[in-house]
């Protein structure tokens, strides 16, 4: 008899996790490895510079979990996997690490997890998606009898209602700060057009979104397709997640958000900044892709420089989705029309102007 029937004729019997539990713990073995990886790749090369590292967009190398997990877990062991279980030591039992990820693909995953153990927010059809945010700076564009010039906005609170299903439209009020008064809330604007060619037929964008893909590669499929075609890949799937998360307004199933991070995680060029505070002051943990400042086409295409990044800022112990920021290189002027966020809440009620 070899070792490896003996071994699976005496190894303990343990009952398999149910699918939930299976996708929590997955997420958490991929994150302790990415962390481990990072530490033993900065062990096996002193003195090496990391080519991705910028002065503005840092990294650090922590320590990760032991990788010795996954065989356990494969061997039907139970175990405690050390600085990312989820337990009464965290907030409504969310994860949690002492030391942090140690690398953008670990923050990203164990995003995933978070995103994956936390209950769902669904709307009926017929209600609305409300988000309340902190907005910094905002530029537009204005006509003059000279030109046009820039205007910056200044720092306000939203809040927006959109519709669940896109039926009932989008409305939506803002507060200058630090002491301006309400906007007026108006009517909803519609979410619906009319489709070409089919009269009487019309389309609507929900802010309940349903209709995502369902594994990771079609996830990363989706996010490369959404942001356009143009642009590095990092870049365009963390601009595609924010165009599909409660920065904009918008809500979709906590598996979907989990698959998003999951595909994020196996994009090159996305940067752990692992000490950040988004614009309503509260600590986080970034992970950032660089804006190019041109997308070249014609006889020599490609993307030139690296005077912004755009920054996913996660809680620091959830590891929660709570802001967007845009952060331009030491020296740059900040890119118009690019604001920083703060989510300060996401809810669902029943009607415009309705507060949870």
């Amino acid at each position: 008899m070899d070792e490896i029937t003996l071994f699976t004729l005496v190894r303990p019997q343990a009952p398999d996790f149910a699918e939930p539990e299976r996708e929590e713990v997955l997420c958490r073995l991929l994150a302790a490895a990415a962390g481990e990886r990072a530490a033993a790749g900065a062990a096996g090369r002193p003195g090496r510079p990391d080519p991705a590292r910028r002065p503005w967009m840092t990294r650090r190398l922590g320590i990760g979990a032991v990788a010795a997990a996954a065989l356990a877990a494969a061997a039907g062991v139970l175990i405690a996997l050390p600085a990312t279980g989820t337990g009464p030591g965290g907030p409504g039992g969310r994860p949690h690490t002492a030391a942090g990820p140690a690398t953008a693909t670990a923050m990203l995953l164990l995003a995933a997890h978070a995103a994956a153990a936390t209950p769902n927010l669904t709307p009926r059809p017929g209600q609305f998606v409300y988000t309340e945010q902190l907005i910094e700076g905002e530029s537009y564009m204005v006509g003059t009898s000279r030109g046009t010039r820039t205007v910056k906005a200044p720092p306000y609170l939203s809040r927006m209602w959109q519709s669940a299903d896109g039926r009932r439209g989008l409305a939506g009020t803002q507060r200058n700060l630090p002491d301006g008064t309400w906007s007026r809330l108006g009517g909803a604007e519609s979410l619906c057009e009319a489709v070409q060619d089919h009269p009487g037929q019309q389309v609507c964008y929900p802010g309940y979104l349903t209709a995502l893909p369902r594994t990771v590669s079609g996830m990363l499929a989706y996010l490369l397709r959404d942001d356009g075609p143009n642009g590095p890949a990092a870049y365009r799937v963390l601009g595609s997640i924010v165009n599909t998360s409660s920065a904009s307004g918008l809500l979709a199933p906590n598996a979907s958000y989990a698959l998003m991070y999951r595909a994020a995680a196996t994009v090159h060029g996305i940067y752990l900044v692992p000490h950040v505070t988004d614009i309503a002051g509260r600590a986080g943990i970034g992970v950032a892709a660089c804006v190019p400042a041109s997308i070249d086409k014609g006889s020599m295409p490609g993307f030139r420089g690296c005077p912004e990044r755009t920054e996913l800022i996660f809680d620091a112990t959830t590891y929660q989705l709570i802001g967007v920021d845009n952060v331009a290189a030491p020296g740059q002027p900040a890119l118009p029309g690019r604001p920083s966020s703060a989510l300060l809440r996401i809810a669902v009620v029943s009607n415009i102007g309705q507060l949870p």
